[in-house]
């Protein structure tokens, strides 16, 4: 069975900018000593092939720590199966398939990209990944089995629903835009992954949500003034070691409000802790 990790261990977030009128879509994800090299790619639409993302970015450092911030403006790629030149050009297969390259402004006169004087391809995109909880201080910490995982379940406080037991899943994603801009009724969905099925005979759903909305100002259902918060990450090592101290934990804004308001929210909390009390 593939080894899973708990949300503690290291979690960085991903925005894209892809345009502005729609809200940007979002993910965590965990890495460890093992798999600390990030991938993705996603398609433009419609388009002959054309596509953005990274290829190997590392996320442990140099020195053996996480990469704290990553941003990186994207640009259009070519996937080399098809030969279209405009973002509606009708499929035209390109035989023999070519090898994945970065779309320039020169490859053709027709395209949205081409450029006479040969200048700089614009981004497209930008993500931004962010770590926001960490286990342990450096790479070389030793990734977390499904055990551990289970072990640690009763422990953290878990939103109720009706999985079975042997089904492990991360949080809830924040919620959607709703899917109405106007006081109609809407629909506006969350999901969460699934980490690990335990017994492979007992099936795991339930992970997307739904609930009805309304276009902003129009609902008492949704506070457009509410901020979703994360689950509080572990607690830290107590700042003493013997004695009486002091412990921290965190937990970070998953989604402004929609009015623009800022988050009042506590982000922080700190707690007395004690150590060996017969030192």
């Amino acid at each position: 069975m593939p080894t899973a990790w708990k949300e503690e261990e290291l979690f960085s977030h991903i925005t894209t900018n892809i345009t502005a009128r729609r809200a940007a879509p979002s993910a965590e994800f965990s890495v460890d000593r093992v798999r600390h090299l990030m991938s993705f790619l996603t398609m433009l639409g419609p388009s002959p092939d054309w596509n953005v993302g990274l290829s190997k970015e590392d996320l442990c450092t140099k020195e053996c720590g996480w990469v704290q911030r990553l941003e990186a403006d994207l640009v259009p790629w070519d996937a080399g199966t098809d030969s279209g030149v405009t973002y509606e050009s009708p499929n035209k297969p390109t035989v023999p398939q070519e090898r994945i390259r970065p779309l320039s402004s020169l490859d053709h006169p027709q395209s949205p990209f081409y450029d006479p004087d040969g200048g700089a391809m614009p981004s497209l995109a930008r993500v931004m990944v962010e770590r926001i909880a960490r286990k342990g201080e450096q790479c070389n910490t030793v990734p977390d089995t499904v055990d551990d995982i289970v072990a640690d379940i009763g422990q953290q406080e878990q939103e109720k629903d009706d999985a079975p037991e042997t089904c492990i899943y991360s949080n809830w994603s924040p919620w959607s835009a709703c899917s109405s801009a106007t006081c109609d009724k809407g629909k506006r969905m969350r999901q969460r992954m699934l980490k690990a099925q335990l017994d492979l005979s007992v099936p795991c759903p339930h992970t997307q949500d739904f609930e009805p909305c309304m276009g902003p100002g129009c609902s008492d259902e949704v506070d457009a003034s509410t901020c979703m918060m994360s689950e509080w990450i572990t607690w830290s090592p107590c700042s003493v070691t013997c004695g009486v101290g002091a412990r921290s934990r965190e937990r970070y804004v998953k989604q402004f409000p929609d009015d623009g308001s800022l988050c009042t929210t506590p982000t922080e909390e700190t707690d007395s802790c004690v150590v060996n009390q017969d030192c």
